[in-house]
């Protein structure tokens, strides 16, 4: 069995001191590795880790490396199996869903792609014009288009690989992620804000929602602005970040790597 290297230690010593947390590597094999121990450490401090459930959103690519024994081999007994389901939505894995999501029966490890995550609103249900608000979600899980998270229960940890898919604040998925509730959160990404600076709110909103609860709010906050005025509204168009970081200034656990080897 390898040995885990002092910088992974560190890594993940700074990410236990607290119930959310970024990790951030070009590396993938770093990510996992990460992902994987976080689950370990998560699972160890569990009051009842014979009921732990983690709960891992996806890309489709990476849902055979979350069950690979590369991975798994640094975890020591606990007195528990933590088997690993591959799950779809809840109309394409019934089964998984009716007898195990929705009975809270642990304990496991469930890997889900973005898009079984986060389902869909049907084009009846959309009012042109207005994004989508915590309502639609919550309305569209009644009507069974998207999966029924509010029946899950508490996840003992939730990861979201690749958390730039919640880069955009208005998107599905990111307001879909926010109705599940997790005891544990940890963000893993090459580049958590995407392609703008300012896409990292919708992961901080995600894992401290208390301290991120306006996007707006902390953007000014972080960057400079020009508003440039239309005919019927003004525009608000972001320069860039008041300092170099500044939008990563203030975030209470994050590992940030750079020059790592993929």
């Amino acid at each position: 069995m390898n040995s885990l290297t002092q910088d992974q230690r560190e890594t993940l010593a700074t990410l236990d001191c607290d119930t959310s947390g970024i990790f951030e590597s070009p590396s993938f094999h770093e990510r996992m590795t990460i992902g994987s121990e976080r689950i370990h450490s998560a699972l160890l401090r569990s009051e009842h880790p014979e009921k732990f459930r983690a709960l891992i959103i996806a890309p489709l690519s990476d849902h055979g490396w979350w069950g690979s024994p590369r991975y798994r081999e640094h975890q020591a007994p606990v007195g528990t199996d933590l088997p690993v389901r591959i799950v779809g939505s809840h109309k394409a894995d019934p089964p998984e869903w009716n007898e195990k999501l929705l009975q809270h029966t642990g304990p496991g490890i469930w890997v889900i792609s973005w898009e079984s995550m986060r389902g869909h609103i049907p084009a009846k249900d959309k009012i042109p014009g207005r994004r989508i608000c915590g309502k639609d979600v919550a309305r569209a899980m009644q009507g069974g288009t998207i999966p029924p998270w509010c029946d899950t229960g508490t996840w003992d940890l939730v990861i979201a690989d690749d958390a730039q898919h919640m880069a955009f604040r208005n998107t599905l998925q990111r307001h879909v992620m926010n109705s599940i509730k997790a005891v544990n959160r940890l963000a893993l990404s090459d580049n958590t804000p995407g392609s703008n600076p300012e896409g990292l709110w919708g992961t901080l909103n995600w894992l401290w929602p208390e301290r991120y609860p306006a996007y707006w709010r902390w953007a000014k906050d972080c960057f400079e602005f020009e508003f440039i005025e239309r005919t019927r509204y003004t525009e608000t168009k972001i320069l860039g970040e008041k300092m170099p970081g500044s939008s990563w200034f203030d975030v209470p656990c994050a590992v940030r790597k750079t020059g790592v080897n993929a």
